[in-house]
């Protein structure tokens, strides 16, 4: 494993017209890389996202 080298990129697709908010488009950069492995931390930043959205809201409204 190379260090500080990008082996995945990764675009916000999301716009105001999109049914279902913080659509992610991967692009591998790195050809040895697990394409599920690659997919699981998207999923896990989409939750983290989901999850900071959901307490700034509830903040805003207390």
């Amino acid at each position: 494993m190379r260090s500080g080298v990008p082996v995945i990129q990764v675009r916000t697709l999301s716009s105001f017209l999109s049914l279902r908010p913080h659509t992610f488009a991967l692009e591998f950069l790195e050809p040895d890389l697990d394409k599920w492995e690659g997919i699981a931390v998207v999923q896990g930043v989409r939750m983290m996202v989901k999850d900071e959205n959901s307490s700034t809201a509830t903040a805003t409204a207390q």
